[in-house]
């Protein structure tokens, strides 16, 4: 991670959480009426927390760069290889991660920025990581990656809210947006966000293939 103002704070969260699991969320979307099919997939990948700072140097070694973006690796050959790569690397059965997939097969015209869908994917995400199973005692860290305005920033805070006051999301959990250069753990919501793309815009599996058997569809 960069030593920047998130990343300490990143840091200092990660301290909390003891050794508890932290979850990493991404998204993938269409929206727009004109182009179908619409829909809002939203992933989290579940690390362990003993795990994470040797995860993040592989995740670096592989992609060869401190930076990662899918939908950018892809259109090169190289990138696409390493994508590949990284894909088989997280869907190792030798591994520890695990991955939840929420995925809105259709959007409401009227939500025409998709906020009403994402927020059902990141409710249903946090309401089924939260809970004691699979997981542990549960996660209680959710880091996303960070959107661009403090507005919407502020609507993710209302969703998780509105879980707690229903008493359907575990009373400590929390969520946090960074920038991915902030934290190369995002790059694995991002690569299976890519490859959960691939299957619901063209039918395409053969990436998602790669991870199918760690992901939980919810």
């Amino acid at each position: 991670m960069r030593t920047s103002g998130a990343s300490a704070a990143l840091r200092l969260a990660y301290s909390q959480n003891g050794t508890k699991p932290v979850a990493f969320l991404d998204e993938t979307h269409n929206v727009d009426p004109a182009h179908r099919p619409s829909y809002y997939v939203m992933v989290a990948v579940v690390v362990q927390s003993r795990e994470m700072s040797a995860l993040r140097s592989d995740l670096v070694n592989r992609a060869g760069a401190s930076y990662l973006h899918t939908t950018e690796a892809l259109r090169t050959e190289l990138g696409r290889e390493r994508t590949v790569e990284l894909l088989q690397h997280l869907g190792d059965p030798a591994g520890s991660e695990l991955c939840a997939l929420r995925h809105e097969s259709t959007v409401d015209p009227m939500d025409k920025n998709g906020e009403a869908a994402r927020a059902r994917c990141l409710r249903r995400l946090l309401e089924y990581l939260s809970q004691p199973g699979i997981h542990g005692d549960g996660v209680d860290l959710f880091v996303l990656e960070r959107r661009r305005n403090q507005g919407e920033v502020v609507l993710d805070g209302k969703t998780k809210a509105q879980s707690l006051s229903e008493g359907k999301t575990g009373p400590s959990a929390r969520l946090m947006q960074v920038a991915p250069g902030e934290e190369q753990l995002l790059w694995l919501p991002d690569l299976v966000c890519s490859a959960s793309r691939q299957v619901v815009a063209r039918g395409d599996r053969a990436s998602f293939d790669e991870v199918g058997h760690i992901t939980t569809l919810i």
